[in-house]
Parts: C-alpha cells; structure tokens; sequence
C-alpha cells in the first residue's frame, strides 16, 4: 500500500494534499429487496436507506466530512429510482443538505431478478477525528442494541436502535473518546480495533459476551469509550439500550 494511503477500521485514508485527507468507506448489500429472486423481503427504499447508513456512521461516527457519494446498483427501472429514494432519505437524516451529491449508475440493459447495492463514501478528515482517541480508563459502552436481519426485525424508527440523532450527540459530547459502529461482525472486532487503535487494551464484562456476539448489521449500534458515568443524555429516556460493557486500560 502507498505511503499517503493508509487503513483505519473499515476506513480507507487517502493524504492527497496537505492538509488534506480523503475519508473512504464503502458497503455492499445483495439479496435483499422485493425483486423475485431476493432471499429477505425488504423494500426498495429500505435498501438503500439502510446501505446508506452503513457508510454514513462509518464517516460519522470516526470525525469525517461526507462529501460525495458513489451509487452502484445492478438494477434498473422505477426499483433503481426507489432504492436511490432510500439512499437520499438517510442522507438528508443524518443532516446532510438536499443535494448532497450523489454520482453513479444503475442498470440499464438487464432485467434481473435479485438487488444488488453497492455505496462508497468519501469524505474529508475534520479535525475531530477519532480514531485512536481512546484514553486509559475510558468505558467502553454499547450504545443500541444490535439488531441484524433475518434474525431481527430492522425498521427504520426503531426505538432500540442507535439513531442519527444519537450519534449527533455522541459526537459531540467532550467526554466521548471514539466511537465505532457495530457492523455485521459484531462489537468485539470494533472494541479490538478501538484499542489498538489507542495502543490499549480492553477489559470486557463477560456478561456481555452473548451481547457484543451479536451481529449489528447496518450499525444499529455503537461502541463508545468515554469518561462519563453514561454517555448519553439522561432526558433521551430508557427506549434506547445504553450499557457498559468494559473498560481501557
């Protein structure tokens, strides 16, 4: 890999010009939609809602500036325009204004009969960028709970699932290290990356193992290190599962 590219997480980091710093985060999805032979019944605009968040709370949650997203589907037709609906839906609900820019194709020749999604992120390094932000004593908290389909059911305004605005606040809590979300792979690969990333290591609670297995698939939650009691707002409510479940040392 060239010296200016580096990886972080699921990030790919580009040192194109000092000072700046291209943010890559990239996701697919296949197979779930309402086309005949997908394997999860899901609808169009939900694909591309959900795909997107993936790439957004990855940017997000590590301190970067989403600037551009590349669209990819192996679709076409009146489902290609719902599934960009989708795309443009979490885009505007993470905050981003209504013609953020979007480039890209879908398919234009093929009639086929299972989604397939592909997104890229790129964003700008800010200067809030986390990764690597961790401190000695900071607790590591799971924020969301983590919910991944067909296992789960996966709705938008989920109440246990970590939102847009969650992350906002996260992120701007000064006590809030890092963050990371939770992919499909579960929490441990995030609270391992966190870590190291910090030149630490983690003590998890092995009450939580069954929890942190859980696979959180498009980020329904997040790993937290941070210095307070509790990393969220107490007025937010109990809806939304917020539990420690270790510590940096």
């Amino acid at each position: 890999m060239p010296d200016n590219i580096t990886r972080v997480r699921d990030l790919i980091l580009w040192d194109i010009q000092t000072p700046v710093t291209l943010v890559v985060a990239s996701d697919n999805l296949g197979g779930i939609g309402s086309l005949a032979q997908d394997k999860y019944a899901c609808p169009p605009e939900d694909v591309g809602y959900f795909t997107a968040r993936v790439v957004l709370f990855e940017l997000l949650a590590a301190g970067a500036l989403p600037r551009l997203m590349l669209f990819n589907l192996a679709n076409r037709g009146d489902y290609a325009r719902q599934v960009l609906q989708g795309v443009h839906e979490a885009l505007v609900e993470a905050g981003l204004p209504g013609d953020f820019p979007v480039n890209g194709s879908s398919e234009k020749n093929v009639a086929t009969e299972m989604t397939a999604l592909g997104l890229t992120l790129i964003g700008t390094r800010a200067d809030n960028f986390r990764p690597g932000g961790a401190r000695p004593g900071d607790g590591l908290w799971l924020v969301g709970m983590p919910k991944s389909a067909p296992h789960d059911r996966v709705a938008r305004g989920d109440p246990e699932m970590c939102g847009f605005d969650h992350l906002k606040l996260l992120a701007e809590n000064p006590a809030v290290h890092d963050l990371v979300p939770v992919g499909s792979g579960g929490a441990r690969p995030g609270i391992a990356e966190l870590a190291r990333r910090a030149r630490l290591q983690s003590l998890v609670d092995p009450d939580c193992a069954g929890l942190l297995a859980r696979s959180g698939g498009p980020a329904t939650a997040v790993v937290v290190a941070s210095t307070d009691a509790d990393p969220m707002p107490a007025d937010l409510g109990n809806a939304l599962p917020v539990r420690r479940v270790g510590t940096l040392v």
